[in-house]
């Protein structure tokens, strides 16, 4: 049974406080701590030279909630926000866009619109962990005045100052992208030194994000894959994820499907946007940080469980993914 709340009552359930700090370049950071009996959270808001912030949230619910929320953005004109998942599971509707998707550990989001309404799902004892990076539009159309047309759609609308349509593109974060949440989260740096670096990874996660979202594969393209076979690559992909641990071969993959393997291959690459294995190892990956902070088990449990026969394989492609090695992470969190 979920606690279902509204934006006119969420405050009712928390306590809430909040502590401005002037940084070293003259910027006044926030954090927001809420405490009460449904939950805790806190937010930072980080403001950073030329156009950028970030903001982190974390958060963790006692109880499942269902949360409902309408209201107005002001400025979703004026600000592009690009919303990292670290860790944790929200399903989400944004009413009048999309169905219900989930905003999972791994993926990554940008979404514009006015008037906004939204009911998210949480569950009980999940951390929510997201970092969001922002640059002002007036920024972004400095920075790529002579490459517009590179810029993915949404984005070319908004520095031309076009109307802009309700829109959500969900993405999956790549190995790079996670190395550099990993290194904000964690920053050892401080005074002017912490300011020069978060601005950097913050232009470091923008930059990446467009390199996989500019020149992005239309969804028109996913015309000429037939309805059956992307139906039967959707269920390669829920095959992948109930056996982690003991994968099949592709040729295995490519009789359970009933696709041959090189409509496999260059299907499941077209649809997803990844390989095969890539997608076989990211979810290990996501499958492996979710253990390291939802479990007490051991490490080398956790690295059998996600498919590896040794511990230092394990650790290696681990911290090749994330930029910190298991009992880092664990740690960490």
């Amino acid at each position: 049974m979920a606690i279902a709340l509204s934006a006119s009552n969420w405050h009712n359930y928390w306590q809430q406080e909040c502590i401005s700090v002037v940084n070293s370049v003259g910027k006044t950071e926030e954090i927001w701590q809420e405490k009460g009996l449904l939950g805790e959270s806190l937010e930072k808001y980080i403001p950073l030279c030329h156009g950028l912030f970030l903001e982190i949230s974390d958060s963790q619910m006692y109880e499942n909630v269902v949360f409902y929320s309408e209201y107005k953005e002001q400025n979703y004109l004026d600000n592009i926000v690009i919303n990292f998942v670290v860790s944790g599971n929200v399903k989400t509707i944004h009413h009048g866009v999309t169905d219900y998707v989930w905003e999972t550990a791994g993926k990554n989001y940008i979404e514009f619109w006015d008037s906004r309404q939204e009911t998210e799902y949480w569950t009980k004892c999940d951390r929510i962990l997201k970092l969001r990076v922002g640059i002002e539009v007036d920024t972004l159309r400095a920075m790529s005045e002579d490459c517009l047309d590179t810029l993915p759609m949404e984005l070319k609308h908004l520095v031309e100052g076009k109307k802009m349509l309700p829109c959500y593109r969900q993405g999956n974060n790549t190995m790079a992208m996670n190395h550099a949440l990993s290194q904000i989260i964690k920053c050892p740096y401080q005074g002017c030194t912490r300011n020069f670096y978060l601005e950097s990874k913050a232009l470091e996660l923008v930059s990446l994000w467009l390199a996989e979202n500019t020149n992005n594969i239309d969804a028109d393209v996913n015309l000429s894959l037939k309805k059956k076979d992307i139906e039967a690559l959707n269920y390669a992909k829920e095959i992948i994820n109930k056996n982690l641990q003991n994968p099949p071969s592709l040729q295995e993959l490519s009789h359970k499907i009933c696709l041959n393997e090189f409509k496999l291959k260059s299907g499941f690459k077209q649809l997803f946007g990844t390989t095969v294995f890539g997608y076989l190892h990211q979810q290990r990956m996501e499958y492996a940080q979710h253990l390291l902070r939802q479990n007490n088990l051991k490490v080398t449990d956790i690295a059998y469980l996600c498919g590896y026969s040794s511990l230092p394989s394990f650790s290696k492609a681990f911290k090749k993914y994330f930029g910190i090695s298991p009992k880092g992470d664990r740690i960490l969190f």
